[in-house]
């Protein structure tokens, strides 16, 4: 292999492109005959034509990625409900108990 000195390089077409059997032309010829031989080449077909429109766009990924999303905050938001109505229920208690503590002194 022909080793350049790297400064040479950039002024020379790499190396690796001209080393090619085949045109641009000559492949684009071979390319297009290959698909007519073998019928449409569905092996070389991209596989998004096999998916279903959902899954095309991604709706069920966004569905699922939406409910956890929704689910989070409204959880969050029970547990902050459920703390403040701990924290109220005890209040009431401390509150009665302060109460009737004056009472019984009084």
């Amino acid at each position: 292999m022909l080793q350049l000195p790297r400064k040479c390089t950039k002024f020379i077409p790499h190396v690796q492109y001209q080393d090619q059997p085949l045109t641009p032309l000559q492949q684009a010829v071979y390319w297009t005959e290959y698909v007519i031989r073998h019928k449409g080449a569905p092996h070389l077909r991209s596989a998004v034509l096999n998916l279903a429109w959902y899954q095309y766009f991604l709706l069920d990924v966004i569905a699922v990625l939406s409910l956890v999303a929704n689910c989070i905050p409204v959880a969050v938001y029970c547990m902050f409900r459920a703390w403040i109505r701990v924290g109220s229920e005890q209040l009431s208690i401390d509150c009665q108990a302060l109460c009737h503590g004056w009472q019984e002194v009084s």
